[in-house]
């Protein structure tokens, strides 16, 4: 779980918070791994491999995908590169050396050369409104990448390091491809540079409790290889126009023909943080004959109160829909509320 790599706080939950909302936020260890893919089969191996559309990608563009189990049970989440002679895959989520393991083993008459660069490379997040503010200061004459998902390369005075735009928060947010040679010190500078505008280095603490608000699943705890992308909020991370991938038929005839048992969902509770696995119970009813489970909480600061992510029965999925949590005797009541939440945090 990449997250667990990061101490839960530098400063303090509240001032980190604050800093990655209403200014900026610099999260290291962003990524799992970082992964190489060339040959002249590359695009219509990887294309084959992942849940999103790669052939589509023009140099310059990158794609939020997933990599499933022949089943279409989610394994990783992923960021796919198109450069000219290559593709770089980040593992955003997920186990590495299970990615490399199963993108390997499919390698059999392709021209096709995978290499784990995880260990040369590092990947540092710069969150929040002033994020291209900040990485502008590092590379002030070279451009930076306006739309989703496009990507630049930047040097400058024999700094370097790929930007790109994406959020592993959910807000705005750029994410920073950097060579071992260069990592500590544009880290050093990023830090430098976020405390000059009121922003911070960030940890678990207060990553967790905004990526919640913003409904971002966290894998480990919010995904497992049990899950199916719509059962978990990912299937933004699907193609259901292109050919056939891994794990296609069971993820297709879901989306067309039936539906996922589970969703999950935002619930909003009061003071009292329910407990990881707790079970959720439709309110109003006896007995669930399968009740759901909490799989992250955290304290809110933009409801003041807890907050949950959790699955419950997918015909029972829709906002204001109540359940209960049985803890040690007590009993909380939650209610399912749409994220990501709407609107800006309050000032801290």
């Amino acid at each position: 779980m990449l997250v667990t790599m990061l101490p839960d706080t530098f400063t303090d939950p509240a001032t980190e918070y604050e800093a990655l909302t209403h200014a900026t936020g610099i999260i290291d260890h962003a990524v799992g791994g970082v992964l190489r893919v060339r040959g002249k089969d590359r695009v219509r191996f990887l294309n084959a491999m992942v849940t999103n559309d790669v052939a589509k990608l023009a140099p310059g563009h990158a794609c939020a995908a997933l990599i499933t189990t022949t089943k279409g049970k989610v394994i990783a989440e992923l960021l796919v590169l198109m450069r000219a002679d290559e593709l770089i895959v980040l593992v955003l989520q997920g186990p590495v050396a299970r990615v490399v393991e199963t993108l390997d083993s499919h390698i059999i008459a392709d021209d096709v050369e995978l290499e784990n660069i995880t260990g040369r490379f590092g990947v540092i997040a710069v969150e929040g409104p002033k994020c291209r503010e900040l990485v502008w200061r590092i590379f002030p004459r070279e451009p930076l990448p306006m739309e989703a998902f496009a990507f630049t390369a930047n040097d400058y005075q024999g700094l370097e390091a790929t930007v790109i735009r994406h959020s592993v928060v959910g807000d705005k947010g750029l994410l920073m491809l950097i060579s071992s040679e260069h990592y500590e010190r544009i880290k050093a500078y990023l830090v430098q540079g976020a405390v000059g505008l009121d922003g911070a280095e960030i940890g678990r603490a207060a990553w967790n409790a905004r990526r919640v608000e913003r409904g971002r699943p966290w894998f480990g705890t919010d995904v497992t290889e049990e899950n199916f992308p719509a059962e978990c909020g990912l299937e933004s991370h699907v193609s259901y126009e292109k050919g056939c991938y891994l794990g296609q038929e069971t993820i297709a005839r879901m989306h067309y023909r039936g539906h996922p048992n589970w969703k999950l969902v935002g619930l909003a509770g009061g003071d009292e943080m329910p407990a990881i696995g707790a079970s959720l119970e439709p309110a109003g009813e006896s007995a669930a004959s399968s009740p759901g489970r909490v799989t992250s909480a955290v304290y809110s600061p933009a409801l003041k109160r807890a907050l949950c992510l959790g699955y419950v029965r997918a015909a029972l999925a829709v906002p204001g829909a109540e359940f209960l949590v049985r803890e040690g005797g007590r009993t909380a009541s939650l209610t399912i509320v749409e994220l990501p939440l709407k609107g800006d945090p309050p000032h801290a």
